[in-house]
């Protein structure tokens, strides 16, 4: 374990345990859907984590100006409690506002129609449905890019201690930067996601999100729905991704791990 991850431990003040690099990724997940089940029974939500520099600093900032240095433990605490007290917006008024933004930042695309031809969905009756693959339905985020994917980065599997899914970002602030969302936006979004989906946060990177949903989208209509809901919370995943709004949805039937990536 090096230092990196042992920072992060204490900034995440909650019992964890650590995977090192590994070849194959199945004792991590696992150990999570292990870990989902305690915490239904135990109160609690696991994530994982990458034990990255960037991600450090982002829990930091948070929590103090000044990341150079780790606050205090009776600070880290203090700012949860204020943090979990806050009411929260509407989820679903949140992506509707944030398709506005959206709206906005294609104005400068090149083609007239980029936002209708990306966001265009083929729902009609007669069209396939897509054959769902276990196999395929997996982690992506904590794996070393750097080595060509051969092996995972060190890993954090974190319990961390709320009742609410939703309720993780107040330990795990992510966003807040580009057209990433700030954490209060991503909690009230969660909030109105689980409702449907049954989905909690389960893998963070510095810039990647991956969640975990008992329910996945079934039929076109609902996960249509929920890919133009997906575009708004995350456009880099069809923009620099799957390029329509269609072929995320043909992605997300009966799938139950999301992911989200922001440039």
């Amino acid at each position: 374990m090096n230092d990196l991850t042992k920072e992060m431990i204490q900034l995440l003040d909650c019992p964890c345990e650590v995977f090192e690099p590994m070849k194959k990724d199945r004792p991590i997940m696992e150990a999570y859907l292990a870990a989902r089940d305690e915490g239904k029974r135990n109160g609690f939500v696991p994530v994982l984590l990458v034990a990255e520099e960037n991600l450090l600093e982002n829990l930091r900032w948070a929590i103090q100006e000044d990341e150079e240095q780790p606050p205090a433990l009776e600070k880290i605490r203090a700012w949860r409690k204020e943090q979990l007290a806050l009411p929260l917006e509407d989820g679903k008024e949140v992506l509707d506002a944030r398709v506005e933004e959206v709206l906005e930042w294609v104005e400068d695309e090149d083609e007239e129609d980029y936002w209708e031809r990306v966001t265009a969905v083929d729902t009609s009756p007669n069209r396939p449905l897509p054959k769902y693959n276990p196999k395929e339905d997996c982690f992506s985020g904590y794996w070393d890019w750097g080595c060509d994917r051969k092996k995972t980065c060190e890993i954090i599997l974190a319990k961390i201690p709320v009742r609410n899914p939703w309720e993780i970002f107040c330990w795990i602030p992510m966003g807040g930067w580009n057209e990433c969302p700030d954490y209060t936006s991503m909690m009230a979004i969660f909030k109105y996601w689980y409702e449907t989906y049954q989905v909690a946060p389960a893998v963070f990177t510095s810039d990647v999100l991956e969640a975990y949903a008992e329910k996945p989208a079934q039929g076109w209509t609902q996960t249509a729905k929920l890919a133009k809901e997906q575009y708004s919370f995350c456009c880099d995943i069809v923009d620099q991704g799957v390029a329509t709004v269609d072929a995320l949805a043909a992605l997300l039937h009966q799938k139950k791990i999301w992911y989200f990536w922001w440039d």
